[in-house]
């Protein structure tokens, strides 16, 4: 059963994260320019609403908590979600046409196990158009490469434990795409369809993967999380409630706990649209994030 966590009354809220090592959790709003974090998810009234300047897609874990490794508008950033008025600081542009940067935007995310961020990007005045790229950045060589292109809103990318096969959504075409990688070079090649979800008027959106190998998937419009395990099986449904379910991750000191991001309608009348949910899960727990290591920040 899927209960409120907290309602921040989001436009479109995205990228939850949670951190075992200090009990933290954040999130954005995406086009709501906010990003909010939780210095104790134990309690959630202590949540902090932070005004940012550009969209942020994604937030992922750095060496340092409270700091964070964002795909945003332009690039890749660090933002200090501690700080009274935190700024995006910009590692790396994804493009170099002023034009081109004008109209795309970080949508997605994950650090791999050797600490890259990977970053899909979407064209944000138009959805229907593939101009979308799958970046990876690798901190210990200051290179942001592309892996992939022609991505209409991508989103939920995840890891075997082995790390040797990479799962990514594009929402557009309701698919689940299989790669195969190189967790020593970082290359994703292969792509192929894993899953094609029935074209029933929703579609898959952010997604994270259990201690058991199974996916959980937001279905935007489905109402739904949904799990599938790594042979392409469909387990379960979990409903939420709201109709635009956008992400989900697994927090709480025994990652037993399934926190699920929704969205409003466009016209803001959606019950508890745009609100996060939270589900006691009986038989799957989550990960450890994987952690971005950015050189600055060792101390």
């Amino acid at each position: 059963m899927a209960n409120i966590f907290v309602t921040p009354h989001c436009n479109l809220s995205e990228s939850p994260i949670y951190d075992d090592r200090n009990n933290s959790f954040a999130w954005v709003d995406i086009p709501g320019l906010r990003a909010y974090y939780m210095p104790n998810m134990d309690d959630p009234s202590t949540y902090l609403t932070h005004e940012i300047k550009e969209k942020i897609g994604v937030l992922k874990l750095t060496n340092k908590p409270g700091i964070y490794i964002s795909g945003a508008k332009r690039g890749i950033a660090m933002i200090d979600l501690m700080a009274a008025n935190p700024e995006l600081q910009y590692l790396k542009y994804f493009y170099e046409d002023p034009a081109k940067e004008e109209i795309m935007r970080a949508n997605d995310g994950n650090v791999d196990r050797r600490g890259r961020l990977l970053v899909g990007t979407m064209n944000d005045n138009n959805e229907n158009s593939p101009d979308g790229s799958l970046f990876s950045y690798d901190h210990t060589k200051d290179e942001l490469k592309v892996l992939a292109n022609g991505y209409y809103i991508p989103n939920g990318i995840v890891w075997n434990n082995a790390s040797d096969a990479m799962y990514q959504i594009d929402s557009i075409v309701r698919t689940i795409y299989k790669f195969d990688y190189d967790i020593d070079t970082g290359d994703a090649l292969n792509r192929r369809n894993f899953v094609v979800f029935p074209d029933d008027g929703s579609v898959p959106d952010g997604m994270t993967i259990d201690s058991n190998e199974n996916l959980w998937v937001a279905k935007f419009n489905g109402g739904m999380v949904q799990q599938i395990d790594l042979n392409g099986n469909f387990l379960r449904s979990i409903n939420i409630g709201p109709p635009r379910i956008t992400c989900v991750t697994f927090a709480s000191k025994e990652l037993n706990k399934l926190i699920v991001t929704t969205a409003n309608t466009q016209d803001g009348s959606e019950d508890n649209g745009g609100e996060l949910f939270i589900i006691d899960m009986d038989e799957s727990t989550g990960y450890t994030q994987n952690v971005f290591e950015e050189s600055s920040l060792v101390h």
